[in-house]
């Protein structure tokens, strides 16, 4: 017969990994490229997201180094001067290029999905721009304000984490995935989550401006629409039990040695 302490570890391991799949992780404040190409009139195409050069996204400053393909390596952080990050994503100072001098970033910003957007330029390299079509500069680092409120939506989704895990049971065999989505008017849609429906129901009360402001700022805040299948479902309901089983049958081993 399993004793008191088993079972109490048990319990309190069902209610911590209750809220694992719910556990939502704020954007880096120390962040890489990902999408890596900007457009040079005179250089052609920029790329920076080249291993050699190292870029680096941080809430003070941009280092490293881009490849331009006619003007050879650009510093992103010379000693005289560098690019700047006031912390949202607004850039400033200069970039050096050997062959093609300094180039002013204070045209530049990264957006709250870590998008850079605007133009650079320099009275000999010429404009380099992030905007044109095929352009496309990306980082996972995200500006601060940005970061504050995804936490802030993580603590909510983590407070109730145990409640969404039983409607998750429910919703599952209740409720048709095609219900699963808010749409908006846009391509973006927010992602389902049953603290941001409230919230927006809430909102929607108060008047349809009120209702799209509060889903545009949830969307910006990097509040995307996921697909949500039964299968996904299925998913996490085992890998949830999993956990828990074998964490029950270690601390039942464990407590049988010790008797």
């Amino acid at each position: 017969m399993l004793n008191k302490k088993i079972i109490i570890n048990f319990c309190f391991l069902m209610v911590f990994a209750s809220t694992l799949p719910n556990i939502s992780f704020a954007s880096v404040s120390s962040g890489t490229i990902q999408n890596k190409y900007a457009w040079s009139e005179n250089g052609g195409w920029v790329n920076f997201g080249t291993t050699e050069g190292n870029v680096r996204i941080t809430d003070t400053a941009i280092t490293g180094y881009v490849w331009d393909q006619n003007y050879g390596w650009i510093n992103l952080s010379p000693s005289q001067s560098g690019i700047v990050n006031d912390g949202e994503g607004n850039l400033s100072g200069f970039a050096w290029s050997e062959n093609g001098g300094w180039i002013d970033f204070s045209s530049v910003e990264i957006n709250t999905i870590g998008k850079f957007t605007g133009m650079a330029s320099g009275s000999s390299y010429g404009r380099l721009t992030f905007d044109c079509v095929n352009c496309s500069v990306t980082t996972d680092w995200r500006p601060s304000s940005v970061r504050s409120e995804d936490i802030s939506l993580s603590e909510n989704r983590r407070s109730s984490g145990s409640r969404r895990l039983v409607s998750s049971f429910i919703n599952f065999f209740t409720t048709d995935t095609n219900d699963l989505q808010i749409d908006t008017s846009s391509s973006t849609k927010i992602k389902k989550d049953d603290d941001i429906v409230e919230d927006l129901d809430v909102t929607k009360s108060q008047g349809e401006d009120v209702y799209q402001e509060k889903k545009d700022s949830l969307v910006e805040s990097g509040v995307k629409e996921e697909t949500v299948s039964r299968f996904q479902y299925i998913k996490y309901i085992i890998g949830f039990f999993l956990f828990t089983l074998i964490i029950f049958i270690f601390i039942w081993k464990k407590t049988r040695k010790g008797v």
